[in-house]
């Protein structure tokens, strides 16, 4: 965020959990008004040590790739689109936070749903350092 940028509203940064979808809805939106206007910025050497640091599907079966996380970081920096940067991402089942954090870095927002607190809080953990992601708790696959 930038110093000019007003600050999150401190529910930003605590899971929202069900039953009231409308209320997780009415969050993210506030969260999302109130988020950095400007770009993520996105550094390509950054990204590639961010990408190799990451498991492997190989390593970790419950993550995605790393062919599938290089594609996306190939997408949003010049492939079929020119940027996501001015875009937002919703991950739906975050796991641990590992493709949160290439996300977080390829879009200006990154709203991340699952429906482990576990997961959440590890994902949350693993990001400390992002400004950009929303966490809701919700149940995702029912």
């Amino acid at each position: 965020m930038n110093a000019t940028d007003p600050p999150l509203p401190d529910s930003c940064s605590a899971p929202c959990s069900m039953p009231s979808m409308s209320r997780c809805v009415a969050l993210a939106l506030t969260c999302c008004c109130a988020l950095t206007r400007g770009a993520t910025s996105v550094d390509d050497e950054g990204l590639d040590a961010l990408l190799q640091a990451l498991p492997d599907k190989r390593e970790d079966e419950m993550t995605v790739s790393h062919r599938f996380r290089k594609d996306l970081r190939d997408l949003c920096n010049g492939g079929a689109m020119t940027s996501c940067r001015d875009l937002t991402a919703v991950e739906v089942g975050c796991y641990h936070g590992q493709t949160t954090a290439l996300l977080s870095r390829l879009f200006r927002q990154v709203f991340v749903v699952d429906n482990s607190e576990a997961n959440l809080a590890e994902a949350k953990a693993q990001n400390r350092d992002r400004s950009n992601i929303v966490y809701l708790l919700a149940e995702n696959y029912g």
